[in-house]
């Protein structure tokens, strides 16, 4: 497993090793090397662009053996450079609540090489987003104290995603954020400065956030919406006007019998997901912001349940990178 680019908020360590190829990686370059399974660090606030990761070869010691990734972290210019190089669309796809960075990037690894097109994923680049979290979450019902904390990092590193979004302006990049990943995603676009047009797609899998987070009382609230919840804000809104142009879509990818989010409303009480129950029944309710009403598309996979079962038979959470997924993200990235 191998990839060619990753940005990511946790701390790598640089090494001594000298970087060879300086054409293609920069003269400020550095050999960095990271954990496959990283404790949550809220303190970490800058992004680091890693090109060429892939695992170290170490020699099996036990069941609790770390697995431990080398790359070379480049600039944000050197890094651009590159991906605009290749003339590929990008996909940069953002982890929930528990996941190590072994985990995510496994699930990348199946979105890039998902065989069921004839290009095998080879005309569109996946770039992992890893963010700080507790890391193994395998429970229906999320930790409370490891979910506030992961809930933390999460408004962390979504104010330093920004890295993702400073190089939309040459290279066409589209989003999959999943989970609790979706909050990251939430507070880049509420915290944002400027909205610009950054983005060709978003795809919203399994959302943690509140699923009033595009209506119009949550945007412009009363006094009452404002203590509901009040960490959303304007992030809705923003979001669709972060989409690039009138064809550009945010696509909520939902499943009511999802049990983490089940489990998520009784950490958020109150407050249903997203990812349960997608914009439908807010849009019958004609709740939905006028800006975002048209912005919103929905992909109820209910239909789809034995797939996944097939890749998450505990919590049926973990289906973002299940194939039939994979191909709506490139039916709808035309790729």
């Amino acid at each position: 497993m191998q990839f060619k680019y990753l940005v990511t908020t946790i701390d790598v360590e640089p090494k001594d090793d000298p970087v060879e190829d300086v054409a293609k990686y920069g003269e400020d370059a550095k050999c960095i090397e990271f954990s496959g399974a990283i404790p949550a660090n809220e303190d970490n606030t800058s992004v680091a662009f890693l090109m060429d990761v892939r695992k170290k070869e170490i020699e099996a010691r036990g069941v609790n053996d770390k697995t431990v990734y080398l790359g070379f972290k480049v600039s944000r210019e050197v890094f651009q450079r590159n991906i605009i190089s290749e003339n590929k669309k990008v996909l940069a796809c953002i982890h929930g609540f528990g996941d190590e960075p072994t985990f995510h990037m496994e699930s990348c690894s199946n979105i890039q090489n998902h065989p069921e097109k004839k290009d095998g994923g080879e005309n569109y680049i996946v770039i992992p987003v890893i963010w700080p979290t507790a890391g193994g979450l395998k429970l229906p019902i999320p930790n409370p104290f490891d979910y506030w904390t992961d809930q933390s990092s999460a408004r962390q590193a979504g104010i330093a995603f920004s890295g993702i979004a400073e190089i939309s302006t040459d290279v066409p990049i589209s989003l999959m954020c999943h989970s609790m990943g979706n909050r990251v995603l939430a507070m880049y676009a509420k915290n944002v400065e400027t909205v610009e047009k950054r983005f060709d797609s978003i795809f919203m899998v399994a959302a943690d956030v509140w699923e009033e987070i595009f209506n119009e009382r949550v945007i412009n609230p009363s006094w009452y919406w404002r203590l509901r919840d009040p960490i959303y804000g304007k992030a809705g809104l923003n979001l669709c006007k972060m989409l690039k142009d009138d064809n550009s879509k945010i696509y909520i990818v939902h499943y009511k019998e999802d049990m983490a989010l089940r489990g998520s409303v009784l950490t958020n009480p109150g407050n249903s997901r997203l990812g349960r129950y997608g914009k439908k029944a807010q849009d019958d309710e004609n709740r939905l912001h006028p800006e975002c009403k048209d912005k919103l598309e929905d992909f109820n996979v209910e239909g789809h349940g034995e797939e996944i079962l097939g890749v998450d038979g505990d919590i049926k959470h973990n289906y973002h990178h299940a194939g039939f997924v994979v191909d709506y993200y490139r039916e709808k990235m035309n790729v």
